[in-house]
């Protein structure tokens, strides 16, 4: 085998092996948007997928069946001491 064939068959397969990472490489997972409420019932701050959004869900703390809402709705902190949040629209 000639050297000008060996580098060939060497470079070919460099490029089939980069070739193959980059199609084969680990990507970063899409990033998902997150909205929030309150539960109407124990009024504790919940997060839901933005695809969840008008679907049945239901609050990890009381157990109350609730549908997300499908619009956003901001949250904005009291000027109180009780560290409760404030629905707003």
């Amino acid at each position: 085998m000639s050297a000008l064939m060996l580098i060939l068959l060497l470079g070919g397969g460099a490029v089939l092996a980069v070739g193959a990472y980059w199609f084969f490489r680990p990507r970063d997972p899409e990033r998902e948007v997150y909205y929030h409420f309150l539960c109407p019932s124990c009024s504790r701050k919940l997060r839901y997928r933005a695809r969840k959004a008008g679907k049945p869900g239901q609050c990890p703390r009381c157990r109350t069946r609730l549908t997300f809402p499908a619009t956003p709705i901001e949250l904005r902190k009291e000027e109180t001491n009780s560290g409760r949040y404030n629905q707003s629209r």
